[in-house]
């Protein structure tokens, strides 16, 4: 695995109007060479040294590897500096900060079984949270950091569910045979994202939550409404940090593409639904996905295959320009920023 620096480029990415998207090569990323171990033994050192406390706010968490064994990895993006979180072998996916940036949620495979389990930003104190007897996928945390929720696929039909991560206390949020997928949660902790099959087609709804007053229970849902409608699969919908607006991938322009919109459904004028304000990102004849805000949001990390590899950019609001993040022989995915 290696990040080196690259000289500054202007390229033209849009080959469909007049916008123009600029790749700007990061010139802040140092050469790490080596085996995995000697980058391990690096980063986790000079962690030690720091009193194994990382500064909020520069980092990102993202999966690196190769179908069945993938490692979860964060990438200090102001330095280059990669550290290893996990390296068992395993499948390791879908990583998930907790709101204080000192914990990382996670998908792993132990026993032939995928759970959700949580460990501290150094791969230590790893606890199982989920015991499932299907296969659980893509946890995320409520903002007070006690609860996590996440898709369950029990009967082949995925649905949503929420745990307490103190108690082990579970409730099921969704009950439809048209699919629930990929929850996020809203960050005044009202609302949960989600992407749904419900109506013949991936679309975004979100879930209104319902709290029981006075006490410390699992939230209920009090009605799921939907949030896209278009004939293209919009998914990977994420909250921006004032939680106004939803970030997301979608491929309704015949190409997978990033794209972001009010979290407020309109009537568009061919009669379906749609997000209000709604921007597209990006058009690289590509497929950029799995956005995830910076703790400003002023930026996006995301994944793309656009030099025919799989790295991760960054796409900044305002100045509608691209930076390249990695530069690895392997793939890498599921992107998301420390809060």
């Amino acid at each position: 695995m290696t990040t080196a620096p690259q000289p500054a480029l202007n390229i033209p990415l849009n080959h469909r109007d007049e916008r123009r998207e600029t790749v700007s090569w990061p010139t802040l990323a140092a050469f790490i060479g080596g085996a995995a171990a000697l980058i391990t033994a690096l980063v986790i050192g000079l962690a030690l040294l720091a009193g194994r406390t990382l500064p909020s706010g520069g980092e990102v968490a993202y999966v690196n590897g190769i179908h069945t064994e993938t490692e979860l990895a964060i990438l200090d993006a102001r330095t280059g500096l990669i550290h290893i979180q996990t390296a068992n072998r395993l499948w390791d996916s879908e990583p998930a900060w907790s709101p204080d940036g000192q914990q990382i949620a996670y998908v792993s495979e132990r026993e032939g079984r995928r759970n959700i389990y949580v460990s501290d930003i150094f791969g230590d104190n790893e606890r199982q949270i989920t015991d499932s007897r299907g296969r659980d996928y893509w946890p995320s945390w409520s903002p007070d950091g006690r609860f996590i929720t996440f898709e369950s696929w029990l009967n082949d039909n995925p649905e949503i569910y929420v745990i307490d991560i103190t108690t082990g206390d579970e409730r099921r949020l969704t009950r439809h045979p048209g699919k629930h997928q990929h929850p996020v949660w809203s960050p005044d902790g009202a609302r949960i994202a989600v992407v749904s099959y419900r109506a013949l087609n991936w679309d975004i709804y979100i879930i209104d939550l319902l709290w029981p007053e006075g006490t410390e229970a699992l939230p209920d849902a009090e009605q799921v409404r939907r949030l896209t409608e278009n004939p293209g699969r919009d998914e990977h919908p994420t909250w921006s940090p004032d939680g106004v607006r939803l970030a997301f991938m979608s491929s309704r322009e015949d190409n997978t593409d990033l794209y972001v919109m009010d979290a407020q459904a309109v009537l568009t004028d061919t009669g379906t639904l749609d997000g209000a304000n709604l921007q597209r990102l990006t058009s690289e004849i590509a497929w950029d996905a799995e956005p995830s805000w910076s703790p400003d949001g002023r930026s996006l990390v995301f994944r793309s295959n656009r030099t025919a590899n799989d790295e991760l950019y960054v796409y900044t609001f305002g100045a509608d320009s691209i930076t390249r993040l990695t530069y690895n022989d392997t793939r890498d995915e599921f992107p998301v920023w420390r809060p």
